[in-house]
């Protein structure tokens, strides 16, 4: 298995990632991660400053531009616009479109996963807080933009189907995305996001027992340790 590459000083923006789906952080905003308060807003600029002088790897890049990073910090709309039109120009539509689609572009080392439903959420906070002008509302709403959330079977549409063609969503990891309905779909953030719901009270026992009926982990450190544990004792057998 491919060991897991580790990025120093960005566990505090992955975390926030995992629980907001979005990078979507306001200058000194001041975010709770391992029992510390940590500047998280300085933290992005910090990143801000070197992206500029270029002492990001690719490798770097990539990650963060996957958690949604906007590197000028200014033009929220422009980085969303272009990633709403790519979606567009793949598929010819908007249907389908949701939190957690995602768009695969070029091929071997040169492709890359583009989170468009990441741009969506930005997108949604945008819209709800009003700070989208006239003509980037209309621009969204005549590119057939739904700027309002999707019922729960549209938008886990994919794990359900994946459940169905593999029998659990046990095994699901960060990051992985499913062929479903003939687009790419993050299921991995729809896992986490669920988690996260969870935590936050807002799935009632019905939903969670559905969950649990389809093979849910809910605390993602024992499954990490579990197949910890697992690689262990394959390589112990070995």
């Amino acid at each position: 298995m491919r060991k897991r590459k580790e990025f120093n000083g960005f566990a505090p923006l992955e975390h926030y990632y995992k629980v907001f789906g979005n990078l979507d952080i306001k200058k000194n905003e001041v975010y709770e991660y391992d029992g510390e308060d940590v500047n998280i807003g300085d933290l992005v600029s910090n990143i801000r400053r070197k992206y500029k002088a270029g002492k990001l790897t690719d490798d770097e890049i990539e990650y963060l531009e996957l958690m949604g990073m906007n590197w000028n910090g200014k033009d929220h709309f422009k980085s969303i616009k272009e990633n709403l039109l790519l979606y567009y120009n793949t598929y010819g539509t908007m249907d389908g479109l949701t939190s957690y689609s995602v768009v695969k572009i070029g091929r071997g080392k040169d492709k890359k996963v583009i989170d468009v439903g990441n741009s969506l959420n930005q997108l949604r906070v945008l819209y709800r807080a009003g700070e989208l002008s006239v003509a980037e509302e209309l621009f969204v709403k005549n590119l057939g933009v739904d700027l309002s959330p999707r019922d729960t079977e549209t938008v886990y549409g994919a794990l359900i189907d994946y459940a169905k063609k593999n029998g659990s969503i046990s095994d699901i990891k960060m990051g992985d995305v499913y062929e479903y309905n003939d687009k790419t779909v993050n299921i991995g953030r729809q896992i986490n996001h669920l988690r996260t719901r969870a935590n936050k009270g807002e799935l009632d026992d019905d939903e969670i027992a559905y969950w649990d009926g389809l093979g849910m982990v809910w605390d993602g450190r024992e499954k990490m340790r579990k197949s910890s544990k697992i690689e262990v004792n394959d390589e112990m057998e070995k």
